[in-house]
């Protein structure tokens, strides 16, 4: 069992106060299996890293909008996790960018 502050307070600390050692805790969580997530749907190491990478990037870019940290945070520490919502949007968007144009 996870001693330390469950991933929901450390998502809300991140939001709210832009607690940067938080964040990185989280990251440090989940990395392995948002890559190994992108790697099992990809089979290309190199561009389950850089999705992996995104999806950190763009979640972050994301919480700490203003407006994130104005509104009520409209997360729940039940499943699906934001991350698994923001990681599939993620890869939804860089599937379609990659596949060829049919005409």
């Amino acid at each position: 069992m996870n001693a330390g502050p469950q991933d929901f307070e450390l998502l809300k600390k991140f939001v709210r106060q832009g607690d940067q050692p938080a964040f990185a805790t989280l990251v440090r969580r989940h990395l392995d299996l948002v890559y190994a997530t992108a790697l099992r749907k990809l089979s290309n190491e190199d561009a389950a890293e850089e999705i992996a990478q995104d999806v950190f990037v763009a979640f972050a870019r994301k919480a700490s909008r203003p407006r994130c940290r104005e509104q009520p945070l409209p997360l729940s520490p039940e499943p699906p996790s934001p991350l698994h919502g923001a990681f599939e949007g993620h890869f939804a968007r860089w599937q379609s960018s990659i596949r060829p144009a049919s005409r």
